[in-house]
């Protein structure tokens, strides 16, 4: 179950690059800029708050099912595809925040299904938290794009 850990921490620190880097991009706004940095130092955290869970025993870990694994590498090929995608062509203001929505929603769904194939309780709780800090992700992307749409911008 080690393996499976070590995926989704990998995913975590994927979106914190994507976030980096669309930090990175000076031709966004202050303010969205700031929410992807914002953005990228929380998954850094995601990705240590795994690397603990991956000390406990392998014992204690529990089966996880096919269904978990699958889910949890196709967060990955996501993540590394729309890495791909921020590193090799320009995204646009609006683009990079429908990117940054569709990652929320896409972990947060791996989250919480990783909550319900694990047993110890240590790992169903960082999972549940995982869960409710891609809610909050999402809160402040949400809040952001009304900020944007506020400064005159339209989403298509």
């Amino acid at each position: 179950m080690q393996a499976i850990l070590s995926d989704c921490q990998r995913v975590e620190l994927l979106a914190n690059r994507i976030y980096e880097r669309l930090a990175a991009n000076e031709t966004y706004a202050g303010e969205i800029r700031t929410t992807f940095r914002h953005l990228a130092a929380e998954e850094l955290e995601h990705a240590r708050q795994i690397e603990l869970a991956m000390r406990l025993p392998e014992e204690g870990l529990g089966a996880v099912s096919r269904i978990a694994w699958v889910k949890v590498d196709e967060a990955r090929q996501l993540a590394e595809m729309m890495l791909q995608e921020v590193t090799s062509t320009p995204v646009t203001e609006e683009a990079a925040l429908r990117l940054a929505v569709r990652i929320e929603n896409e972990f947060l769904k791996v989250h919480l299904d990783n909550a319900l194939h694990f047993f110890e309780q240590r790992v169903v709780a960082l999972f549940e938290g995982l869960a409710g800090a891609d809610q909050g992700h999402l809160d402040t992307l949400n809040d952001c794009i009304d900020w944007w749409k506020r400064e005159g911008r339209r989403l298509s």
